[in-house]
């Protein structure tokens, strides 16, 4: 086939909310396709794929002013992408600007259920398709933000599952370790409540958590709120160094917990289940849809330290953990690998530059993930 020239409009700064980006460019770039990221200017990206192109956009109201915008509008022409893909909802804006400039087709995905006004943004008809991860994230854009459902397209986030299986066990010590993401920002109310359940695992059992910094920010936010927590060893904060990665921070965990009750559906639980480690979560939204509970996962039934501390009791025993985990990379592999959300990936932005008014493929198309899955089992 042939290659495309794929535009992301992204954050890639430090942190793992940039994995499935990093992920994605990196897999499309493998396959022959040319990759660009565009990161808001000032904005210095991290672990770039090899072979990708930075084309850092401008933002705020005087970039129009300063000439900025039609600058990298030309720097956009020259390097003659096919289709946009804008990763963040924050960045949309600017990539419908180009869009619309530049006559391009531009799909959007989100990882969560944002409100209707924080969405307002994907209701514009000019967006050729809405990606969403679960199939009640697609009932929520569509009854309560109100985007057509011929517009809307299940496509969750893809991890390298062959590279993840090479992340070892920890060698066992008595204390199980239980890891953490999350913006300190977005995700606070889970973060505080995981952290006060581990506090109560404590006193029964040897247990401590790490947390993985999410947006740059979140180390210094992390340190203030454990200084005020007053639990020293509780909780460390893993990627001290610039070399120190994602699956390094695997490695050093036993359990990935996702505390947050606000339906955002991250690449790192993806991945620590790709690493064959059990997850505990909040069964709410797409969770349900995206793990097995006592499968592969624990799921407690609200956000709350009590409720979260249950969950941690019930993945005390190595071995259990170690079945669980066995079985999260299993269905990692069989759902979520990058080779099949990829392929639909290049699907969908196939089925927008050729244009999505045709209603027969379209609606072939918005199904790709679903039909691509299911052949692959």
């Amino acid at each position: 086939m042939i290659p495309l020239h794929i535009l992301h409009f992204a954050h890639l700064g430090a942190g793992s909310a940039s994995d499935g980006v990093r992920i994605l460019a990196a897999w499309q770039i493998a396959q022959g396709h040319a990759v660009a990221v565009s990161p808001p200017q000032k904005e210095s990206p991290v672990d770039l794929p090899a072979g990708a192109t930075v084309l850092a956009h401008p933002r705020g109201f005087f970039a129009g002013l300063g000439g900025s915008r039609a600058a990298f509008a030309r720097a956009a022409v020259m390097w003659t992408p096919d289709v946009i893909h804008v990763h963040d909802l924050d960045l949309l804006q600017a990539a419908l600007d180009l869009a619309r400039r530049l006559q391009l087709p531009l799909v959007a995905g989100v990882s969560g259920r944002d409100d209707a006004h924080a969405a307002r943004r994907l209701r514009d008809r000019s967006i050729d398709w809405v990606l969403v991860p679960s199939e009640s994230h697609r009932a929520h854009y569509q009854t309560r933000v109100g985007i057509d459902r011929d517009r809307l397209a299940v496509l969750p986030p893809g991890v390298d599952v062959g590279a993840a299986g090479s992340t070892p066990y920890r060698l066992p010590d008595g204390t199980m370790v239980v890891g953490f993401s999350g913006s300190m920002r977005r995700s606070l109310p889970g973060i505080t409540d995981l952290v006060a359940a581990l506090a109560l695992v404590a006193r029964e059992h040897p247990v401590r958590g790490i947390y993985l910094p999410a947006v740059p920010g979140d180390r210094e936010a992390m340190a203030d709120f454990l200084t005020r927590m007053a639990k020293p060893g509780l909780v460390t904060i893993a990627g001290e160094t610039a070399s120190e990665s994602t699956a390094d921070f695997m490695g050093d965990i036993d359990v990935f917990a996702a505390p947050a009750s606000d339906d955002r559906i991250g690449t790192t639980g993806l991945i620590a289940m790709a690493s064959a480690r059990p997850l505990l979560a909040v069964a709410v939204g797409g969770m349900p849809e995206l793990v097995r509970d006592g499968d592969n996962a624990v799921l407690v039934p609200k956000r709350s330290a009590a409720a979260l501390a249950d969950g941690l009791r019930q993945l005390r025993d190595p071995a259990r953990r170690r079945q669980l985990g066995e079985s999260a990379r299993s269905l990692a592999a069989s759902l979520y690998d990058i080779g099949l959300v990829g392929k639909a990936a290049i699907e969908l932005y196939r089925t927008a530059i050729g244009g999505t008014e045709n209603s027969t493929a379209a609606a072939e198309s918005s199904t790709a993930y679903r039909r691509i899955t299911e052949m692959r089992s």
